[in-house]
């Protein structure tokens, strides 16, 4: 459960207890001058938030509505962001050019974060994924043989497996064009927006 508590400025605070591996940490998290209600205490309650890169926002937005039959939220990150989460209905939060601080957010808030890798910048991914404080789904696309290996090899020598889950995705979903190729950036932005509509497709199966 999180624990929101105001600051003497007058700004909501949302603490979290969270589980990385053997250990727990504790994140705190800015939700600014909110007003009303306090959120609830479960925050996004495993609500997916897919974090692409910059102009493969299309790609992750179709993948989730054909795989999950949901019309996805898309978020900026920045400051307010945090606020934003909390605030949507939607089933599918999508972050275009999210950081590794909107993948730790999200995990405070009780979502699920699923990270679309900006492949195959070796350093880009790296500065994504290992400042990120906390385990996240790691989405590798899988459209063919060569792409899944390559995207696999660049994974496993960052030693991404280590910290996160790696995930194989079919992207064909999310693509706007049947056959098209969007790069790798863009076929893990597709997959991981495929990954998204999926999980939320099964959370909502099991709602009674």
């Amino acid at each position: 459960m999180i624990r929101y508590e105001r600051t003497p400025e007058g700004r909501l605070v949302a603490l979290a207890r969270v589980r990385v591996g053997v250990r727990a940490v504790t994140i705190e998290v800015d939700l600014g001058a909110w007003s009303g209600p306090r959120p609830d205490p479960g925050g996004l309650r495993g609500r997916p938030v897919v974090v692409v890169p910059e102009g493969a926002t299309e790609l992750a937005v179709v993948g989730a509505r054909r795989a999950g039959r949901t019309e996805p939220a898309v978020l900026a990150p920045g400051p307010a962001l945090a606020a934003a989460l909390l605030r949507s209905t939607a089933e599918v939060l999508l972050v275009p050019g999210g950081t590794a601080s909107t993948l730790t957010v999200a995990r405070a808030l009780g979502g699920r974060p699923i990270a679309a890798p900006p492949l195959p910048d070796e350093a880009a991914v790296r500065r994504l994924l290992e400042g990120c404080e906390v385990d996240v789904h790691v989405v590798l696309p899988a459209r063919d043989e060569p792409t899944r290996r390559a995207a696999r090899t660049l994974a496993l020598g960052l030693g991404l497996e280590r910290l996160h889950h790696l995930v194989e995705v079919d992207p064909a979903p999310g693509l706007v064009e049947p056959g098209a190729d969007p790069g790798p950036a863009g076929l893990a932005a597709a997959a991981a927006g495929v990954l998204g509509g999926r999980l939320a497709a099964q959370a909502r199966a099991w709602r009674p």
